[in-house]
């Protein structure tokens, strides 16, 4: 049985509740479901919880009345859904106009944004080889009219570089030599390339290119990688737009 004090109290104590559940999914989905997550500012989805928690215990010691803690919490539940929504909303803008490039996020850059499963095959490694060195990485997530894209080069030891030489020319659907080629059916423009300062015997491989409608590049995306064997240089790059 519930003591009579508490059933007067139900409007506050049911507020509680339902913010502090509310709170964990928001918390979960600015942490969890994000590049970068924001541990710190999502704690911020609590406070509604900590008031209603508050009034309750205010009307439980009777500093304040029952009719005063209803009106109290029904007002912070109108404020709290306004301030949660613009947290929320100012939160997902900043994590897709923001470019991570700290190498330690990749695994989860890959596991969160399922850009590498627009394609097949998926040649990205699912880890960064522990020999790699000269590691450059970023992931710009889609925002608006923006393009989504993924980035990864290194380098690595020449067996390594050679195991990949070997998965690139299978799967491969088109090949071109040297940072300057292009192959406008496969999307890749002249221009296209100039952003990555490829070594200057680099040989590109598109493993897929797919246009939004037939010979229209204005949407689409392409998935595209790159070897020397001269500088045991591999490049991994995808981009959805």
């Amino acid at each position: 049985m519930i003591p009579q004090k508490l059933k007067k109290l139900m409007v506050p104590i049911i507020m509680t509740g339902l913010s502090f559940l509310l709170a964990i999914l928001l918390y979960f989905f600015v942490t969890w479901q994000s590049a970068n997550p924001y541990i710190w500012r999502g704690i911020l989805f609590f406070i509604p919880c900590f008031c209603f928690g508050l009034i309750t215990y205010l009307a439980y010691i009777e500093k304040i009345s029952r009719l005063c803690s209803i009106i109290l919490s029904l007002c912070l539940a109108v404020v709290s859904i306004v301030a949660a929504s613009g947290l929320l909303v100012y939160l997902s803008i900043d994590a897709a106009t923001t470019t991570t490039t700290e190498i330690k996020k990749y695994e989860r850059v890959l596991r969160i944004s399922g850009i590498t499963e627009e394609f097949q095959p998926n040649i990205f490694p699912a880890e960064i080889p522990a020999d790699a060195y000269d590691v450059n990485f970023s992931y710009h997530p889609a925002f608006m009219m923006g393009g989504e894209e993924l980035m990864l080069e290194f380098k690595a030891d020449a067996d390594k570089i050679n195991s990949y030489k070997k998965e690139f020319e299978a799967n491969a659907a088109w090949i071109g030599n040297g940072p300057n080629t292009y192959a406008e059916d496969y999307g890749i423009f002249s221009g296209t390339l100039t952003s990555f300062n490829l070594p200057y015997d680099a040989t590109i491989y598109v493993i897929s290119a797919t246009p939004s409608h037939k010979d229209d590049w204005n949407h689409g995306k392409r998935l595209l990688t790159a070897i020397s064997i001269s500088e045991n240089y591999v490049l991994f790059y995808a981009e959805k737009w």
